[in-house]
């Protein structure tokens, strides 16, 4: 059985939530993520943690694009 967890967003938007993504692999701090963003720092550190800390897989195209 699988089961889809919805995680939620904090306000941030699809290509903000891309850059937490990127930001947190390049290991920086959630502050600086939080301080780049504009946001608290724990809405950064809560959206990743919320989801398992592993980013989403992306549905890809018809052709794999």
């Amino acid at each position: 059985m699988i089961v889809e967890v919805q995680v939620r967003d904090y306000g941030f938007s699809p290509a903000q939530q891309d850059e937490i993504w990127r930001r947190w692999r390049e290991g920086q701090s959630f502050s600086l993520i939080g301080r780049a963003l504009g946001a608290p720092m724990q809405h950064a550190r809560r959206f990743l943690y919320q989801s398992g800390a592993s980013a989403p897989l992306r549905k890809r195209g018809q052709n794999g694009i």
